[in-house]
């Protein structure tokens, strides 16, 4: 295989008939320009000697090329040919319904730019790789080109190895029906045309690699060697066409090592059928590579719950798993069908990544079977030795529904991989199969054995959960739960539950009553989050294990909004409470769990709790509740529409333990109504209600809205409030059915209540002004200014207003409309005041309208308008002026 270096590939499309006796002639015949001789006694069975040798290199050149159905083409070469190259020089495409032999380890190269036609009956028996394509021509290393039509020049023949097939304008297409072509251990079968079809048929390379490339265009496709295994690269403007494996097919490379095969077309559909590669063995392979420029689509229709069908790239040896590699716009998963590099029991190697790159949108929607109990989807879950694969997937927009799943789970003691979402633009996990057996959703967990799960992340614009669908990366077994980070830059929108048996629809880091190892963390981060109807985001156990902490960062808006009861439905507590609400939960159910239940870490701006919804940190164990942490610029608890009066609101209880603490740091206004509730209660047992701390600005409840740090036999827990005021809720040594603040005890000590109100006392801080005014005499400077005018100065009062009553009180409210003057300064010893006198000035005409310039009073106290402004006269007050002496 030390030949490989790069293929170019061209050509012409043409059809012929599936129905080869029929329709053509099929024959093997040379066309002369080269020394091949072609004998059959049968026309049945062909016998191909002669050609032209160059070096390692054998030419040969056919006007036609057809196996006939159960004949043979044999090709007698010597055995120190490395490649066999045959070319068909005529209009017809090739159709082989039989057996095409060589001798030794010699790689077979037909090219045919009309066409070639694999039928039921064909088989390959040939030592070296093979390789069929509806190229024009092939070139060299050296540059010489080997081409497909006839001239007046002879061939140009060369020995340096093969390094490219140069496609035409068109190519014709390759088609294989009911077909077994199957080449040895470690070789190469690559079919390379215009569109390709694989039909009910079989395309075995054992160890080796399969390569299937559809060419639309003129263009080179180029071959490298990676470590053992050849594979084409086709250029990124190069048309592309349509590759469509169906019909119960099988493409495989699986033995040791594994293989590799690559897909690379425009439309790559796999329809109940099966590619495949699986790593056995010391040596590392199993490698899938998908090349798509529109769309890969994977389906089965077959609902035989097999999970046969899909792209598998599995490990069941001691090598590592390569994994699968998906390039597209679009992809499409559905039904029965799978995209899978699990490891198998036995296998001690790692499990091969999954990495999808799709530019546009990936879908994967689950099988319509009412029974069906495996997920349908992306799948790198580890049965064995060695480490699950991670799972990435890269794209616009992800849609999962009808129960299918992406899945990096652990079945062993081995690491499971981490499940990585990067979607531009959303993400949306909708529903559940339609037996309510299966939840739409994104899954990292132990499912059996002491091995840890992976993380599991997604980043995108905007997530939405619906209708049962989940989020879940948690525990069954010993191993410990992964962490779950969850970044959306618009919202998140967590909305309902399961359609038949009403499971909660969420995001859960938990583990279940089998479990003993502990929950990851749960961290939040997004502008908005709404959880509603019924959804759940959780972090908790039904096991014996730790609990996570849940951090959520939502810079805008929470709401938590209503419960997931059905209309008309019977409510019955005890059973339908534990999942209906709508809620941020961190909890331990099982009653032998010694431990406390998670923290819940809230940041936003606005927190709304409403119609029934619930922040909790319950725990029915023998720890401590959880705590809740809140910074909110408001907080809003209103449980109208609730049908469990008792439920809505922010709670921190345990049944056995002590109460969770609460603290809630509020910038605005807490505003509760219709029996919300926040509360630490201790409702069993000896433990002690836990504390509760709030600090907002203003703090405001109704309609019997409560406050409790409350216990049975253990000490009440203490509450503490901070505010500027409060209104509608008040300490009471028990509830009543009015809004209460309660710390109490039935038969131990009851808790501390302290309320803090900064209200400012309006009396406080006002000094009392005097009534008389100081001594002016001592405050004014005696002199005379009056032979010195730098010396002199005066005192001029403008504007409106007037004056005080007296220097040292404050402005009155009556306001004085005076008009503005100058204040004359007068040289004798007259210090008269002025009085306004109207001067009497021509009236306007009777029709003329002028804009009023000054005002007189009457007699009656009335202020007219006049038309002229008033003149002004200094009078006398009868007073001398002072006189300064110099002595």
């Amino acid at each position: 295989m030390n030949w490989y270096g790069a293929i170019s590939i061209a050509g012409i499309f043409s059809i012929c008939s599936l129905t080869f006796a029929q329709t053509c002639d099929a024959q093997i015949a040379a066309d002369g320009t080269l020394p091949t001789i072609v004998k059959s006694r049968d026309s049945l069975n062909f016998t191909i000697n002669g050609g032209s040798q160059v070096g390692g290199n054998l030419f040969h050149s056919f006007s036609q090329f057809s196996v006939p159905t159960g004949g043979s083409a044999n090709f007698n070469n010597n055995l120190s040919i490395q490649n066999i190259i045959s070319r068909v020089t005529s209009l017809e495409p090739s159709l082989i319904d039989g057996r095409i032999r060589t001798l030794g380890k010699a790689n077979l190269f037909l090219i045919n730019p009309n066409g070639i036609i694999f039928g039921s009956h064909a088989k390959l028996d040939i030592g070296g790789s093979f390789f069929a394509t509806t190229a024009n021509s092939i070139k060299f290393a050296d540059g010489k080109e080997f081409h497909t039509s006839t001239d007046a020049n002879p061939p140009l023949l060369t020995v340096s190895v093969p390094i490219g097939l140069q496609y035409g304008s068109k190519s014709s297409s390759i088609e294989v029906n009911g077909a077994n072509l199957t080449i040895s251990k470690y070789q190469m079968l690559a079919l390379i045309g215009g569109d390709l079809t694989i039909n009910n048929s079989k395309l075995i390379a054992n160890s080796g690699h399969i390569e299937l490339g559809g060419v639309a265009d003129s263009g080179m496709v180029e071959l490298s060697l990676t470590g053992s295994q050849p594979q084409l690269s086709f250029p990124q403007d190069l048309a592309r066409a349509n590759i469509l494996i169906s019909n119960n097919s099988l493409v495989t490379t699986s033995g040791s090592g594994g293989g590799s095969i690559q897909l690379t077309g425009k439309n790559l559909t796999i329809e109940n059928s099966r590619i495949s590669t699986f790593t056995l063995g010391e040596i590392s392979g199993a490698n899938l590579l998908l090349n798509a420029s529109d769309a890969v689509i994977v389906k089965s229709d077959r609902n035989t719950q097999t999970f046969t069908d899909g792209l598998f790239a599995e490990n069941n040896g001691s090598g590592d798993s390569l994994g699968i590699t998906i390039n597209t716009n679009k992809l499409q998963v559905e039904g029965e069908a799978r995209i899978s590099t699990v490891t198998l029991p036995d296998s001690f190697g790692k499990g091969g990544d999954i990495t999808i790159n799709a530019a546009d949108t990936i879908e994967l929607s689950g099988i319509d079977s009412l029974n069906q109990a495996v997920a349908t989807g992306l799948v790198t879950d580890t049965f064995g030795h060695g480490a699950g694969g991670n799972l990435t997937v890269n794209t616009g927009k992800l849609t999962v529904k009808n129960g299918a799943q992406l899945s990096a789970a652990t079945l062993s003691n081995a690491k499971g991989g981490n499940l990585t979402v990067n979607a531009t633009k959303s993400v949306e996990l909708l529903g559940v199969s339609p037996a309510d057996i299966l939840a739409s959703g994104l899954y990292t967990s132990v499912q059996e054995g002491s091995g840890k799960a992976g993380d599991l992340i997604v980043n995108t614009g905007q997530l939405i959960i619906s209708d049962g669908a989940q989020i879940f990366s948690g525990t069954l077994a010993e191993g410990n739960g992964g962490n779950i980070i969850l970044n959306a830059s618009d919202y998140i929108n967590v909305d309902g539950v399961s359609t038949i048996n009403r499971y909660a629809g969420g995001v859960f880091s938990s583990g279940d009553h089998h479990s003993i190892g502990d929950a990851g963390n749960l961290t939040i981060n997004t502008n908005n989050l709404i959880v509603q109807n019924g959804a759940r985001i959780s972090v908790g156990t039904q096991g014996l294990g730790k609990v996570g902490t849940m951090n959520i960062n939502a810079t805008n808006l929470i709401q938590l909004l209503g419960t997931g009861l059905p209309e008309n439905k019977p409510l019955d507590p005890k059973t339908d409470a534990n999942f209906i609400f709508s809620s941020l939960f961190a909890n331990v159910i099982n009653i032998n769990n010694k431990n406390d239940a998670g923290n819940v870490e809230i940041n936003t701006g606005k927190f709304l709790v409403q119609a029934g919804a619930r922040v909790s940190v319950d725990n029915e164990g023998l720890g401590k509740g959880g705590n809740i942490n809140i910074n909110a610029n408001s907080i809003l608890l209103d449980n109208a529409g609730n049908p469990l009066q008792d439920a809505g609101g922010i709670q921190a209880t345990t049944k056995s333990g002590e109460g969770g603490n609460i603290t809630l740091q509020i910038k605005d206004i807490l505003l509760m109504r219709n029996g919300s509730k926040i509360t630490t209660d201790a409702t069993g047992g000896n433990g002690n209600g836990g504390n509760i701390t709030i600090s907002a600005n203003l703090l405001a409840a109704a309609e019997n809205s409560d406050i409790t740090a409350n216990a049975i036999q253990g000490q009440g827990g203490n509450v503490q409030i901070t505010t500027q005021g409060i209104f509608g809720i008040e300490f009471r040594p028990q509830l009543t059915p009015q809004s209460d603040i309660t710390a109490s005890s039935q038969f131990g000590l009851n808790g501390a209540v302290e309320i803090k109100t900064l209200a400012v006392d309006p009396s406080k801080g006002i000094v009392t002004l005097p009534v008389q005014p100081n001594d002016a005499s001592s405050l004014i400077t005696q002199g005379c200014g009056r032979n010195q005018a730098s010396q002199s100065s005066r005192f001029v009062v403008t504007g409106r207003g007037g004056l005080p009553q007296n220097p040292e009180v404050a402005l009155g409210s009556e306001t004085v409309l005076e008009d503005i003057q100058t204040v004359p300064i007068l040289t004798n010893s007259d210090r008269s005041g002025l009085i306004t006198t109207p001067i009497n000035l021509p009236s306007p005409t009777a029709n003329e309208i002028v804009e009023a310039q000054g005002f007189v009073i009457t007699p009656q106290g009335e202020m007219l308008l006049t038309a002229n402004a008033p003149a002004t006269t200094p009078h006398s007050s009868g007073l001398n002026s002072a006189s300064c002496s110099s002595n």
